[in-house]
């Protein structure tokens, strides 16, 4: 362990609501904390802050009067520069300008000790061209935090080209004893957090455009369906619209225009009307006094089914342990509770049931012979081509994967019209599930395909015919975005799951997300997307296309001997 030992100082620079947060932190692991800013009233306002989260703190029994008192005991203000000699570690929060950081560090070169670390809080600027004024770049390192710092549990210890190990170590294992969970990054655009989630705010951006649904609703999908905290256009508001643009942007130019990354003329058109969210009391929402609720789409209520007929009984795939995501388990599970008939027409299977013991995956079958069941058995074969369609009169429902209901129904017009459903976290408690049809698709096959949901408890959402609908879209994006991340040496596949779950408080980690329905079907999705709107944004990552191929992750070494 080559965490920071607590009687050294921490010294932070920079008292706004991060930096102030920083303080806070370092203090409560035990540090005396100088704070410094150069707008001295600055650091009276930061250490107030202080005060006042530790007092709320008291008064909600989390710590105790005379730990609080400690706290503040430890964080006293600095006059100037020069009085945070005794730092082991400077931690920066000040305005991301690489001119003034790199000013900044150059000065605490001269005024520091020659084993003190310094870090960058920076979100955006590239530690390899911060460190590169230095005399010992080497001892220099991001430590970007999340606001508030605090409460959020993520640090990202970004590295850059000069950085050494001892450093890096120092503030990973610093940030542990701090009680964070960190994360090591390398010093690319957006580092892991605020890279992976891009596609959060673009791809809910581009729906809404294309006018497959409405900001309010596509943030209800979201949350119900998919357990986020937030919704995209919520926490733009919250962030603020302007400098949401402003990180893609960043992040945009920071990839030479990569077209993954660029800005939305929607959410540019509301920047430049002065709609920044709830700093201004209107963005995507408003939030002026006596401003109305917008309404979410739900869907007329359908006929109840009496029965419903699944293309395949999908505990065959769980009994053989296949790796198939098949919702319409869950959901049959849930018609059978609401009194629902349920019928199979799977058609013929390769291999005969009776010949697999479903008690024990080995030993002897049900047939009374013997059977080890090796790879040579037919049932060792069966993969099912696709998940369990569920009939229902006047429609199918299929699980979407990524190709649009009218290419899907088209060629077969006496079949019934295919309703896509979209992903849901967990099928079985999701309060709502999304569901779109082809533009010519009978009102009957919506109506149906809502009266079965809703025979289930589910509130239903319909939207436009895309490919993809919301959050299958919106996960698969993420999820590309991941393992390009891991890809080109950013970061760990376990390290960008954590960022995403630590940092921005996602329900799961989008390559675990990934892994549980497929990696596979994320492929197939992005493809679909590729093929419809014909844009490279779309492209697959060559890791994600090897971990659909069925290997695990890799680690990208050559053996060269």
């Amino acid at each position: 362990m080559t965490a920071l030992s607590a009687d050294k100082t921490v010294a932070v620079i920079g008292a706004g609501t991060m930096g102030a947060g920083i303080a806070q932190v370092a203090a409560t692991a035990g540090h005396p904390v100088l704070l410094f800013d150069v707008a001295a009233e600055a650091v009276d306002k930061g250490i107030a802050g202080i005060a006042k989260v530790l007092d709320r703190s008291v008064e909600r029994g989390r710590i105790e009067a005379a730990e609080r008192d400690a706290i503040l005991a430890r964080v006293q203000p600095a006059a100037a520069l020069a009085d945070l000699a005794p730092a082991g570690l400077v931690v920066e929060a000040i305005l991301e300008r690489l001119d003034v950081k790199q000013e900044l560090f150059r000065d605490l070169e001269g005024i520091v000790g020659a084993e003190a670390i310094l870090a960058s809080n920076t979100s955006s600027l590239s530690i390899t061209a911060i460190a590169a004024a230095l005399d010992r770049p080497e001892r220099l390192a991001g430590m970007h935090f999340f606001n508030p710092a605090p409460v959020m549990a993520l640090v990202e210890v970004v590295t850059g080209l000069a950085t050494d190990d001892a450093t890096k170590e120092t503030l990973f294992d610093t940030s542990v004893a701090w009680g964070k969970s960190p994360v090591y990054a390398a010093s690319t655009p957006g580092f892991i957090a605020n890279r992976i989630a891009r596609p959060f705010y673009s791809e809910a951006l581009r729906l809404v455009q294309e006018g497959i649904t409405d900001s309010a609703t596509l943030d209800t999908i979201v949350k119900d369906a998919g357990g986020f905290r937030m919704g995209p256009f919520e926490l733009m508001d919250l962030i603020g619209v302007d400098v949401n643009l402003l990180v893609t942007r960043s992040v945009w130019e920071a990839f030479h225009y990569d077209p993954r990354y660029q800005p939305n003329l929607l959410q540019e058109e509301m920047v430049a009307a002065g709609r920044f969210g709830r700093k201004t009391g209107v963005g995507w929402y408003d939030y002026r006094d006596g401003a109305e609720k917008p309404e979410v789409a739900v869907a007329p209520q359908g006929p109840r089914p009496k029965r419903i007929t699944l293309t395949q009984d999908p505990s065959i795939g769980q009994l053989l342990d296949l790796p198939v995501f098949d919702p319409a388990s869950q959901l049959a599970e849930l018609a059978e509770k609401a009194g629902i008939e349920i019928a199979y027409d799977a058609g013929e299977l390769p291999f005969d049931m009776d010949d697999i013991n479903l008690d024990e995956m080995g030993g002897e079958g049900q047939n009374g012979e013997s059977d080890d069941l090796d790879m040579e058995t037919p049932w060792r074969e069966y993969r099912p081509d696709e998940e369990t369609a569920i009939q229902l009169d006047g429609a199918i429902l299929k699980p979407s994967r990524g190709v649009a209901a009218y290419a899907d129904s088209w060629g077969a017009p006496d079949e019934n019209p295919t309703v896509f459903y979209d992903l849901c976290l967990d099928y079985t408690a999701t309060p709502r599930v999304t569901i779109a049809a082809a533009q010519d698709a009978p009102r009957t096959a919506i109506l149906a395909a809502a009266g079965f949901f809703q025979a289930i408890g589910k509130t239903v959402t319909v939207v436009r015919d895309v490919p993809g609908l919301v959050l299958t879209r919106i996960v698969a994006m993420l999820a590309n975005e991941a393992a390009d991340a891991v890809y080109f040496g950013v970061c760990t596949e376990a390290d960008a799951d954590t960022a995403m779950l630590k940092g921005l408080n996602y329900p799961k980690g989008p390559l675990a997300w990934a892994q549980e329905v497929g990696c596979q079907r994320i492929v197939d999705v992005l493809d679909a997307l590729f093929d419809f709107y014909h844009d490279p944004r779309y492209r697959v990552s060559p890791l994600l296309r090897r971990m659909a191929a069925g290997e695990s992750q890799v680690e990208l070494e050559v053996d060269l001997v």
